[in-house]
């Protein structure tokens, strides 16, 4: 299925890699094929030129990236956007994975919006103060 990797490379159009889904408000954009360079491909001008484009396109654009603390393509990409929301899974990530990601992000100016907790695990006594709200 072409995606992102395949328009970077001029393989296929952006019309044609993206998906418009049924409600005709959101579209997807898939990876595509998987390059033997992607950190090369989001560092490159196309790349920049294509967001570009999305902006001028959409309304939102979310892109989703593998962790940062892992991959380096999540800082690049972090650093061409205009915001970060940070996910935490409350049951594998250590205050210490968060305090190095918020780290790494501040190092490539990331714009930091927020953070979305998940995962949370809540006992009764915990749930039964939820019915105030």
């Amino acid at each position: 299925m072409p995606g992102l990797s395949n328009v970077l490379v001029d393989m296929v159009s952006f019309e044609e890699a993206v998906i418009p889904l049924k409600n005709n408000y959101l579209s997807l954009l898939p990876i595509g094929t998987l390059p033997p360079n992607p950190l090369e491909l989001l560092r490159s001008d196309e790349f920049k030129a294509l967001l570009g484009k999305l902006k001028e396109e959409f309304d939102v654009i979310l892109l989703d990236c593998p962790p940062i603390n892992l991959f380096t393509d999540a800082r690049v990409v972090a650093a061409e956007s205009d915001g970060v929301i940070l996910l935490i899974n409350s049951q594998t990530t250590s205050e210490e994975d968060v305090r190095k990601s918020k780290s790494l992000l501040d190092q490539v100016d990331a714009n930091i919006l927020g953070a979305v907790l998940n995962n949370k695990r809540y006992n009764q006594k915990q749930m039964a103060s939820y019915n105030y709200y």
